[in-house]
C-alpha cells in the first residue's frame, strides 16, 4: 500500500516543491494555470513514451497504478 505526496515551502519569496504519486502541483497566476509536476503513474510513463495517446489515458484500466508512492 502507498500514497502520495505534495509539499510547498514558500522561503525568502522562492517556492520549493516536493512530488512523489499521481496527484499534482499547479502554479495558478491571474486567469493562467500550469501544471508544475509530472505524474508518476503506469499510464503517464506509457504516453511519454508514445505508446499510448493522451485521450487513451483516460480511460486506461491502470490508470491509477502507480511507479512511484510512499510507503507507510
Amino acid at each position: 500500500m502507498g500514497t502520495t505526496l505534495e509539499i510547498c515551502l514558500i522561503y525568502n519569496n522562492r517556492a520549493y516543491i516536493g512530488h512523489i504519486g499521481d496527484s499534482r502541483i499547479y502554479r495558478i497566476r491571474g486567469k493562467f494555470m500550469r501544471k508544475l509536476t509530472t505524474d508518476h503513474s503506469y499510464v503517464e510513463t506509457l504516453v511519454k513514451g508514445g505508446n499510448i495517446t493522451k485521450e487513451e489515458a483516460k480511460h486506461h484500466p491502470k490508470k491509477n497504478m502507480l511507479m512511484k508512492a510512499l510507503r507507510m
